[in-house]
C-alpha cells in the first residue's frame, strides 16, 4: 500500500514502536490518516486433534481490513461491533494454519478453534502470504479507551494517509501532538517531556536495519561493474590496436569515420546487449542461492525477493553503457590510429603506442585494485565472523536441542504450580535413555534476557555502578551442565540448592571480575534487586561467559539462580536436552517427557544449539558469502585483464623478442621482463585496492560487530594472493616470449 505508514517514537527508555491505547485514539482523532489500525503479537497454545502446538497470533483492530484492503479468501473479517469489550470470540485465521493445522476443509466456517483451551469461532480465512505481523490468526482487539491507562504501552500502530496529507505534513502534526501531551499530561506521564513521534513509510521501516548491508553490496557490484569496464576496455584497445593496417587500408579506400565509429558500436553494443540478458539470468540463479542465506525474521516473512521486469530493464541498460563508454573510448582515437597508420602501411607491429600501452596498463591496474579491496573486505568480514564464532561458544552445541515450553494462560498461575511442574518435567527428561543431561531455563545464550541490578553489601559507588544491569538466568537441573559451559571454580548449582535452604547463585566470568576476581567473588553475598531477598545469596560457582546480546558481542555479567530459589516463576522457560541419537530422538524424548507430565503442553522453537549459532550468525554469514562471490568474479576478472595485457604485449612485440634472442639475448631475461611487468602492474593495483578496502572498512565496521580493517595479516595475505594471482596469469605469456624463434618472428613479418 502505497500510503501505509509506521508510527515509531523517540525516547531513551519508552519501547519505540509501542502505543497505549488513549494515544492510539489521540492519533486517530488527529485527521491525517485515512485509516489507523494497531495490534500486538498474541501467540497461543492450539488444542488440536493430534497434539497440541503453539501457533503466532495478533490482537488486531477491525480497522486493519479497510485499511489493507485484502478479502478474505473464506468467510469475512471481524466487524466493528465484534471488536469491543465483551464482544463475541471470533476468530480469522491464515491459509497456512487452515491446510496444515484444520485440514483445508471449507466447512471451517463456524468451526470452534480452542486457543488456551478457550473456544473461538472461525469465520474467516485469509489468502495465501497474508502473514500481518507474522501471525497465523487474528483476534479482535477489543479496546476500551475510557479504561486504558496512558502508560500501559502495547499496540504497534500503523494507518494509510489520506489523500490530500503527505509525508511531511503527517510528521508536523506528529510532533504537535508529542508537543500537546508533554504540556497535558506530564504531570502524571514525565516521559512525555522527552518524547517525540514520527511516522515513516513501510519500505523505509522494514529497510531500516538492512539499508547499510543493501548500500554495501550496491557499492561492490560497483566495483565489479568498473573492473568489468575496465576488461572489456583493454580487450577493445588491444583489438584496435592489432586492427591498425585494417582501419588505415578501408580509411585509404574511403571509408568515413563515422562509418568506422557505426562498425565499432555495433561490435561492442551487440555483445553488451547479450551480456546483460546473461548476466541478468545468472543474477537470477544467485539470487535464489542468497534469498536462501537469509536468516529467518531479517526481513518479514510476507517478503518475496525476486526478480522482475525493472531489474532486467537495469541490467541490460547497465550493460550497454559501460559497452557505450567503453565503444566512445576507442571511437576517440580511431580516426587518430588510422591517419596514423595511413601515413606509412609499412608501419610494422612491433611499434606499438606507448600511450595506448599505458592506457591498458591503467585498466589493468584498475581491475586488481578492485579484486584486492573486494578480496581484502571479505577476508575482514570472513574473519570476524569466525573470530566472534569462536569467542561466543562456551558451550556444546553439536549435541544439545532445545524448544520453549509455552504455560497456558488460565492454568499454572501460582508460583508454586509452576515450580513443581517444571520441576517433575525436568524429572521425566532425566529418565530418558537418551538424555544425558536434561534442564530448563529461561532464555538461551545469545537469546536475550530479563537484567536487574545486583545489590552487594557495602559495595562503592564505582561496583554498584558496574552492577547495575546483571543478566539473570534462572532454571531448573544442571542447565549449565546440559550446555556444557565450564566451571572455572567453585561449584554449579544443583538440585541441593532447595527452597528454604541457604540461597547460591553462580556468577560469570565477567561478574566475577567486576566483583573483585575469582577470589573475591567465590563467597561473596550479593542480592538481586526487587526479588525481596531477606538474606543475601551467597556466590558458590564462577562460569565461562556464554550469554551474549548478538554473536561476537561483549559478554553480559550474569547470574544463575536456582528456580526453586528465586522469587517469581515464568510462564514459558527453554528445555535443554543434551544426549546421544541426534536431534530428531533428543526432541522427541522431550516431548513424551512434557506429554507424560502434561499432555496439553506444545513444545515449539525447536532447534538445536548449532542451529541458534548458525541463525545468530545468519547476517553475516550471508555478507560473507557474498563477499567471497564477488571476490571470486573480481580475482577472475583480474586474472584475465594481466593475462590479455601480456599476452597482447608479447604478440605485438614478436618481431622485437625474435631480433634481441638473434642477437645473444638470454631467455631468462626475457621471461624476467614480462613477468615484472605484470607484477609491476599487480603492486600499483594491489597499493590501490589496499587504500580502497581501507576506506570500505571504515564503513563495513558499522555493520559488522568486531570487524578490524587494518588487520596487518590479513592485509599481508591478500596483498600476497594478489601477487600471485598476477604471476600465475602472466606465466604462460612470459614462457612464450622467452621461447619465440627468430626465424618465425620474422616469417609472421
Amino acid at each position: 500500500h502505497r500510503g501505509w505508514m509506521v508510527l515509531r517514537g523517540d525516547h531513551p527508555t519508552l519501547h519505540p514502536s509501542l502505543r497505549s491505547v488513549p494515544e492510539l485514539h489521540d492519533i486517530a482523532e488527529l485527521g491525517i490518516f485515512e485509516h489507523v489500525f494497531a495490534g500486538r503479537g498474541w501467540d497461543a497454545n492450539l488444542s488440536a486433534d493430534a497434539s497440541p502446538q503453539r501457533v503466532r497470533g495478533a490482537r488486531v483492530t477491525a480497522s486493519v481490513f479497510p485499511a489493507l484492503g485484502v478479502a478474505p479468501a473464506l468467510g469475512r473479517w471481524f466487524e466493528p461491533d465484534e471488536d469491543r469489550p465483551g464482544g463475541p470470540s471470533v476468530v480469522v485465521i491464515s491459509h497456512a494454519l487452515w491446510k496444515n493445522a484444520l485440514g483445508g476443509e471449507s466447512s471451517v466456517i463456524g468451526a470452534r478453534l480452542l486457543l488456551e483451551n478457550e473456544p473461538w469461532t472461525v469465520i474467516g480465512v485469509m489468502p495465501p502470504r497474508f502473514l500481518l505481523w507474522g501471525s497465523d490468526f487474528w483476534l479482535p482487539a477489543r479496546l476500551d479507551p475510557g479504561a486504558a491507562d496512558r502508560a500501559d504501552r502495547w499496540l504497534a500502530v500503523q494507518g494509510v494517509l489520506a489523500p490530500d496529507v503527505s509525508l511531511e505534513q503527517a510528521n508536523a502534526a506528529l510532533a504537535l501532538l508529542a508537543r500537546r501531551w508533554a504540556a497535558e499530561h506530564q504531570s502524571l506521564h514525565p516521559e512525555y517531556r522527552e518524547l517525540t513521534l514520527e511516522a515513516s513509510s513501510l519500505l523505509d521501516a522494514v529497510l531500516r536495519d538492512v539499508r547499510p548491508a543493501l548500500w554495501a553490496l550496491l557499492a561492490a557490484s560497483a566495483l565489479l561493474m568498473i573492473a568489468a569496464a575496465a576488461n572489456l576496455g583493454g580487450v577493445l584497445l588491444a583489438t584496435l590496436s592489432d586492427r591498425q593496417r585494417e582501419l588505415a587500408v578501408r580509411r585509404a579506400l574511403g571509408a568515413t569515420r563515422a562509418t568506422l565509429v557505426r562498425q565499432l558500436l555495433a561490435e561492442v553494443l551487440v555483445p553488451s546487449f547479450i551480456a546483460g540478458l546473461l548476466g541478468y539470468f545468472l543474477a537470477v540463479g544467485l539470487l535464489r542461492w542468497m534469498v536462501g542465506l537469509i536468516p529467518f525474521g531479517y526481513i518479514p516473512a510476507e517478503t518475496i525477493v525476486s526478480a522482475n521486469g525493472w531489474g532486467l530493464a537495469a541490467a541490460i541498460t547497465l550493460a550497454l553503457a559501460g559497452g557505450l563508454a567503453i565503444a566512445s573510448l576507442g571511437a576517440s582515437g580511431l580516426g587518430r590510429w588510422s591517419e596514423r597508420s595511413g601515413a606509412d602501411l609499412r608501419l610494422r607491429s612491433g611499434t606499438g603506442s606507448l600511450s595506448r600501452s599505458r592506457l591498458i596498463g591503467g585498466l589493468v591496474v584498475v581491475q586488481v585494485s578492485v579484486a584486492v579491496a573486494v578480496a581484502s573486505s571479505g577476508a575482514h568480514v570472513v574473519e570476524s565472523v569466525r573470530r566472534q564464532h569462536a569467542a561466543s561458544i562456551a558451550f556444546s552445541a553439536d549435541d544439545t536441542m532445545t524448544a520453549r515450553l509455552h504455560l497456558p494462560r488460565h492454568r499454572y498461575q501460582q508460583r508454586h504450580e509452576r515450580v513443581a511442574l517444571y520441576q517433575r518435567i525436568r524429572e521425566e527428561s532425566s529418565r530418558a535413555t537418551r538424555i544425558s543431561h536434561a534442564a530448563l531455563a529461561g532464555s538461551l545464550p545469545m537469546g536475550g534476557g530479563a537484567a536487574r541490578a545486583v545489590i552487594v553489601p557495602g559495595a562503592t559507588p564505582e561496583l554498584a555502578a558496574a552492577l547495575r544491569e546483571v543478566r539473570i538466568q534462572v532454571s531448573v537441573g544442571d542447565y549449565l551442565e546440559a550446555l556444557g559451559v565450564p566451571l572455572l571454580a567453585g561449584r554449579f548449582p544443583d538440585e541441593r540448592d532447595r527452597e528454604g535452604g541457604q540461597a547460591v547463585v553462580a556468577v560469570s566470568e565477567e561478574l566475577a571480575r567486576r566483583l573483585g576476581g575469582p577470589e573475591a567473588a567465590l563467597g561473596r553475598r550479593v542480592a538481586i534487586e526487587g526479588w525481596g531477598d531477606e538474606e543475601p545469596r551467597e556466590v558458590v560457582g564462577i562460569v565461562a561467559d556464554h550469554l551474549h546480546e548478538e554473536l561476537g558481542g561483549t559478554p553480559r555479567p550474569a547470574l544463575f539462580v536456582p528456580l526453586a530459589q528465586a522469587s517469581t516463576a515464568p510462564a514459558s522457560l527453554v528445555i535443554i536436552a543434551r544426549g546421544e541419537g541426534g536431534p530428531a530422538r533428543l526432541l522427541d524424548a522431550a516431548r513424551a517427557a512434557v506429554a507424560g507430565v502434561d499432555t496439553d503442553l506444545p513444545l515449539s522453537e525447536t532447534r538445536t544449539l548449532g542451529q541458534l549459532v548458525r541463525e545468530a550468525a545468519g547476517g553475516r554469514r550471508l555478507a560473507s558469502a557474498v563477499l567471497g562471490l564477488f571476490t571470486a568474479l573480481a580475482a577472475g576478472l583480474a586474472f584475465l585483464g594481466v593475462f590479455g595485457l601480456v599476452s597482447h604485449g608479447v604478440a605485438q612485440r614478436t618481431r622485437e623478442l625474435g631480433v634481441r634472442l638473434a642477437l645473444g639475448a638470454h631467455p631468462s631475461h626475457l621471461f624476467a621482463e614480462v613477468l615484472g611487468r605484470a607484477l609491476a602492474l599487480a603492486v600499483a593495483g594491489a597499493g590501490a585496492g589496499l587504500a580502497l578496502a581501507w576506506t570500505g572498512g571504515r564503513l563495513l565496521q558499522h555493520l559488522v560487530v568486531g570487524l578490524d580493517a587494518s588487520e596487518p595479516a590479513l592485509v599481508a595475505v591478500v596483498a600476497f594472493a594478489a601477487l600471485l594471482l598476477c604471476a600465475a596469469a602472466a606465466l604462460a605469456p612470459a614462457l612464450r616470449a622467452a621461447s619465440v624463434s627468430p626465424v618465425e618472428a620474422l616469417r609472421s613479418e
